[in-house]
């Protein structure tokens, strides 16, 4: 998948279109320190759905062409985000 040239903030309140999780932090799967661009794949911290991210710094479930376009190394990181979300790896500290 490409993505476009410009990076953007993520709106402050963006909602996880799955989820209505609300999210102002995003994971890059390549663990740099990088804004998101338009058409990054992300992954919801709640339910692990797959997003993308819109040009008004949104965010919009994928579409299945998006997912098809996707190769096999982009996969294997999105799955392993997928399963530190499962594995609860992300919730809030108690206490």
């Amino acid at each position: 998948m490409t993505t476009m040239p410009h990076s953007l903030p993520l709106d402050a309140g963006t909602r996880c279109p799955r989820c209505a999780a609300v999210t102002d932090l995003l994971e890059d799967p390549t663990y740099q320190a990088t804004k998101p661009s338009v058409g990054d794949v992300v992954v919801c911290i709640r339910c692990a759905g797959l997003l993308a991210v819109t040009s008004t710094g949104g965010l919009r479930e994928l579409r299945d062409h998006e997912f098809r376009a996707l190769s096999r190394a982009q996969l294997l990181q999105l799955a392993r985000m997928q399963e530190r979300i499962a594995s609860g790896a992300f919730r809030p500290a108690t206490g």
